[in-house]
């Protein structure tokens, strides 16, 4: 049985300038990509520097952030 029934704006984020803007609008969670963990090779993505910097930012606001690792592996 779930006892809470809250719904979490779940925002995507590019770049570190997005995810503040998705956190200051109000969003409880923000997915972000790693730069070199995705298969997406021409998107803007989060370094590990900059990972650092928005969770510190986002914990103190009590947002999560999620970081989604698409990669392909291969042999």
């Amino acid at each position: 049985m779930c006892l809470t029934n809250k719904i979490e704006l779940l925002a995507p984020a590019g770049n570190e300038e997005q995810v503040y803007i998705a956190i200051n609008a109000g969003a409880d969670a923000v997915y972000v990509g790693l730069k070199f963990f995705s298969a997406r090779a021409s998107a803007t993505n989060l370094d590990f520097d900059a990972l650092y910097r928005v969770c510190r930012y986002a914990h103190i606001l009590h947002v999560k952030i999620y970081v989604a690792f698409n990669t392909i592996i291969k042999d």
